[in-house]
């Protein structure tokens, strides 16, 4: 029976005592929540605190008041929840924007997730009696929170690296030749088919000549860089997945690619319609891409199913279960340094390639983040790195998320929750022979089925000249602006500083950067990604604008948008001159 009582601490505050255990220091909670505050120095916005344990505030209200920085609340015991959030008044601090309260740690994750911003730091505090209450949760979130966190910021990293890769390939992709259909008319199509999603870890050499054995079980889901070692065993895939922006398409055309079908994302290397020759392409537009939004909204078609999580692996998972596909099976999906080695011999990444400088690289910066360690299916612990790490979290939550069979044939990997760890070839036993051409079952549906983004095309090509006229307009507000950082520079470089030049030269600025911000990138969402890394820099600057003196605030004004206009500029330069009227077919 649950039992809750208030007593007076020696301070004279309130103590809540829960099944006989004080939740706050029985001398003085102020103090108590005082010094586990003082633990961190120099809180600042950019400061993520995780307190564990809520119980009657004391710590969270004085992270609140003593700091700007966003505050997560993880209190496990929903009793204890409820009662304090009955008998507490947090309105200031819910209303405040920068404090949430979690009870599982599904909300944890996905509030961390969303609240993150690029270069955060994380830090956790926590009640003593915490310790008592919830040993596990502390172990698990000392053990998992690293890898989380190197997640975050890793895609932090890779957003700012190729958002201006991505933008161009898929600006590109949208020119008036499509030979691609959207992958969204396959939705339900292979419903209770046994889909079988192949990748390149150590665990596919245990389960080559089983898939062999057992090819026409399974609808087979490949990976790019698994491709070389499945055709080299004579086994021909249903579906092959490429998603990198760079130009990897030697994973695939340096062998017979005629009878797979190649799903795409409208972020993968922009002439892979051009350069690879499948039976079919499909393209997965996905609800976390700016302009999948923006063609879904003009297509009207939904993306709602349609959320990856940053791996190719992801991206087949979700695709296999929209299909329609169960069970699914996962082989090759180690998610770590396994039997010595992270890739499958004879795969694309495999240690013995030839003429693979760029897999060196990969391995070495694997092998230095190896600090990061997961769960094996035995339990026992295996050196991981940050993004494999994240891709497990990932899984486990896709497999919170559907209620359908999930079997992890990769022997020996990470543990993945949610996946039962099975052998492939017992699985391979229990399953009957499909009995279906996929090709001629593809080619049935185009058919039959119309696709959304070819039927409504032209309405797409009518907003990209409106796009391509407010380009040209933005350009040239970017060379403005650029002149205008350069006078201002100029005068902040003066031995004595004209402070109402610098102000007005100041203000222009933002002005300029205003003009910008509405005419474009906040008119056409996804071009947000042609300075990315530069905007986020610069709102950084602006969202700390109240804890800096003018002077300062003026020079980091100065410093991050001279490469906002330059890097935008540069980008809608070539925008303009050069991917624009190829896709429209014209002379911008």
């Amino acid at each position: 029976m649950t039992k809750f009582e208030l007593v007076n601490a020696a301070s004279g505050d309130v103590n809540l005592i829960y099944n006989g255990i004080p939740l706050h220091c029985n001398n003085n909670p102020q103090q108590e929540a005082m010094t586990e505050f003082q633990k961190i120095k120099n809180l600042t916005s950019k400061n993520i605190v995780i307190i564990i344990g809520l119980g009657l505030g004391y710590l969270l209200k004085r992270v609140f008041i003593s700091s700007k920085c966003r505050i997560i609340v993880h209190e496990s015991n929903e009793n204890i929840s409820e009662f304090t959030l009955k008998a507490v008044d947090f309105k200031e601090e819910l209303q405040s924007g920068r404090v949430f309260i979690t009870n599982t740690i599904d909300e944890l994750s996905s509030t961390l997730a969303k609240v993150y911003g690029f270069n955060d730091n994380v830090n956790v505090l926590k009640l003593k009696s915490s310790d008592l209450l919830y040993p596990d949760l502390i172990k698990n979130l000392n053990f998992e929170l690293p890898a989380i966190v190197a997640t975050l910021q890793s895609n932090f990293t890779t957003l700012s690296k190729m958002s201006w890769p991505w933008l161009r390939n898929s600006l590109y992709k949208l020119r008036t030749d499509k030979p691609d259909y959207a992958l969204s008319i396959l939705e339900g199509k292979f419903k209770d088919k046994a889909a079988l999603i192949i990748s390149a870890g150590p665990s596919l050499d245990k389960n080559i000549d089983i898939i062999k054995q057992n090819r026409e079980k399974f609808i087979i889901f490949c990976v790019n860089v698994a491709y070389k070692k499945l055709m080299l065993a004579g086994i021909i895939p249903d579906f092959t997945f490429y998603i990198d922006a760079g130009n990897f398409l030697y994973t695939i055309n340096n062998y017979d690619h005629s009878n797979t079908n190649i799903i795409t994302h409208p972020v993968a290397y922009m002439r892979i319609l051009e350069e690879l020759n499948p039976n079919k392409f499909f393209t997965f537009y996905c609800k976390n891409d700016l302009l999948s939004r923006w063609v879904a909204k003009f297509s009207d078609f939904s993306l709602e199913n349609y959320e990856t999580k940053g791996s190719v692996s992801h991206l087949a998972l979700l695709t296999a279960c929209n299909m329609g596909c169960n069970p699914i099976i996962l082989t090759g999906q180690d998610l770590a340094y396994t039997d010595g080695k992270y890739y499958s011999s004879g795969s694309f990444w495999s240690e013995g390639c030839e003429n693979n400088e760029r897999f060196e690289k990969k391995l070495k910066k694997l092998q230095e983040t190896g600090s990061i360690k997961v769960k094996g299916q035995n339990g026992e612990i295996l050196l991981s790195s940050p993004d494999y790490a994240g891709f497990i979290n990932h899984f486990e939550e896709f497999a919170r998320g559907h209620k359908i069979k999930l079997i992890n044939c990769s022997t020996g990997g990470a543990q993945i929750n949610g996946f039962e760890n099975r052998d492939l070839s017992e699985i391979a036993s229990e399953l009957n022979t499909l009995n279906m051409n996929i090709n001629e079952f593809l080619d049935n549906i185009i058919q039959t089925e119309t696709d959304p983004v070819k039927a409504n095309y032209s309405k797409i090509q009518d907003q990209l000249k409106l796009f391509a006229n407010d380009v040209q307009k933005a350009y040239s507000v970017t060379e403005k602006g650029l002149q205008n950082i350069r006078n201002l520079e100029q005068e902040l470089r003066k031995p004595y500083i004209n402070s109402a030049k610098v102000g007005q030269l100041a203000n222009k600025s933002l002005i300029l950067f205003n003009e910008l911000e509405n005419d474009l990138f906040k008119k056409w969402n996804f071009s947000l990604l042609l300075a990315y890394k530069e905007l986020m820099e610069f709102y950084a600057i602006m969202d700390d604008e109240a804890n800096k003196d003018n002077n300062t605030l003026i020079f980091e004004l100065a410093k991050t948008l001279r490469p906002l206009f330059e890097v935008a500029g540069e980008r809608l330069k070539r925008l303009n001159r050069g991917l624009l009227p190829k896709i429209l077919g014209q002379i911008i």
